[in-house]
């Protein structure tokens, strides 16, 4: 297993996970190859093997270990599919993001429009009034 979904499916979060199913109710405690086995097992899809695992090496019975591994492989699922997800996902936040800041990027430019043509409109009328100023009174 490659890629995204193998890093997901071997997290340690995928273990933690796996070990708790391992001592939930019974107070079993596996030791770390075993639980190592285990988990490759549940990744590559070796429903047999990873039954044989918890019946050889942890000393679970046949129906129990059937029923956990079918608990672990969906564990394992679920994993996969949400880390398929991840790409989407990111895809979906980051076009929000570029379209909030496309949103401010225009708002931003809409000031500095409306900023440049106040500055010129009081540009003009202050050059008006400074002309008058200047200009020589004439007197009637």
């Amino acid at each position: 297993m490659t890629g995204a979904a193998g890093t997901a499916a071997s997290s340690p979060e995928i273990r933690s996970k796996l070990e708790a199913l391992l001592s939930g109710g019974g107070g079993l405690t596996a030791k770390k190859e075993s639980v190592e086995r285990l988990q490759k097992q549940l990744q590559s899809g070796d429903r047999d093997g990873a039954v044989s695992t918890m019946v050889n090496e942890m000393g679970i019975s046949q129906d129990r270990a059937a029923g956990m591994v079918d608990q672990g492989m969906s564990m394992v699922e679920s994993a996969r599919q949400t880390t398929a997800q991840l790409p989407e996902k990111a895809k979906e936040v980051a076009g929000a993001a570029v379209s909030g800041a496309r949103t401010a990027t225009w708002v931003l430019f809409a000031a500095v429009l409306l900023s440049m043509a106040v500055s010129l409109g009081g540009g003009a009328v202050g050059a008006k009034a400074a002309a008058k100023r200047r200009a020589p009174l004439r007197h009637a």
